[in-house]
């Protein structure tokens, strides 16, 4: 469960054991990071991504970049 604004967001629908380790915010976008079932898992405002199986994501980090 990841609460923004106040209001809860659910990263699961918590049929499987699942872990969030990470957190960044950039802008208005919150970023969170872990497994679910030992797939690693990239939640974006509480849309997830799956990252890579069998993984466990510790960290995540956003910015920008700007291009020349």
């Amino acid at each position: 469960m990841l609460w923004k604004n106040g209001l809860p967001i659910k990263l699961s629908d918590g049929s499987e054991d699942n872990y969030a380790y990470g957190i960044d915010v950039f802008g208005e976008d919150v970023y969170v990071v872990g497994h679910e079932a030992y797939v690693g898992r990239l939640w974006k405002n509480g849309v997830v991504s799956s990252i890579y199986k069998p993984a466990i994501c510790y960290d995540v980090f956003v910015g920008v970049t700007q291009a020349k």
